[in-house]
């Protein structure tokens, strides 16, 4: 079985295209449910839910857990979310790109991104009204989402005008290259300059040294 940090993008792209898939997880990501709860919302076969949520749990996205019974027999068996992460794919004329990003749990001490609303999380702790506190939770939550907001913005300028920064590599990069793989190669160097030579190769699918002195050919520099 895969551990979340070795699930390959295909295969969980795959596994989220299903759209019975992601009504489970969106029912899940708020609280536990029972398969024959899940049956019963979703209008579908108690054994159609049964099947998807042992491919969610092959994958890691959901764990089987019990729930105490409100009568006196046995602990009833539900399912819970545990997956954590964000999918990015970015499409643009001169660039593709898809990444898996784990998101961590808050870890204890000081975090230089969070350390605006920790002190905030405290004083809702503190109240002892439920509702209030809720309301306060409530208003923290438009807050973060307020922040990410401002985040994924500044992000979507900066692929904006990574875009024309490519754009206008891309008239070096013909005027560089004799062939469609030394193209390839050029583009791949200039939209991840951070890619391992090794990782370079084996899209490429040709021999490090090889790769290696096409680079020093194109650009007279070594490959690092």
């Amino acid at each position: 079985m895969p551990r979340q940090d070795e699930i390959d993008l295909d295969e969980l792209l795959s596994v989220l295209g299903n759209p019975l898939r992601r009504e489970i997880l969106a029912r899940l990501a708020k609280e536990r449910h029972y398969p024959l709860q899940l049956s019963k919302e979703l209008g579908v076969s108690q054994q159609a839910i049964m099947k998807q949520l042992l491919i969610l749990k092959k994958y890691r996205l959901v764990r089987i857990c019990e729930k105490k019974s409100t009568s006196l027999g046995p602990p009833r068996k539900c399912f819970e979310s545990t997956g954590q992460f964000s999918i990015r794919i970015d499409i643009a004329p001169g660039d593709f790109e898809t990444r898996l990003v784990p998101v961590q749990e808050s870890e204890e001490g000081p975090n230089r991104e969070t350390a605006g609303f920790e002190g905030l999380l405290e004083d809702v702790r503190e109240n002892r009204n439920p509702a209030r506190r809720l309301g306060a939770y409530k208003d923290l939550v438009s807050r973060l989402n307020e922040e990410i907001g401002k985040l994924e913005s500044r992000r979507a300028s900066l692929m904006a005008f990574k875009q024309d920064v490519l754009r206008e590599a891309a008239a070096d990069i013909s005027s560089l290259s004799r062939d469609y793989n030394e193209r390839r190669l050029l583009y791949m160097l200039t939209q991840s300059p951070e890619t391992p030579a090794e990782e370079l190769a084996r899209a490429l699918k040709i021999q490090q040294d090889v790769l290696a002195r096409i680079y020093r050919d194109l650009l007279g520099d070594s490959l690092e």
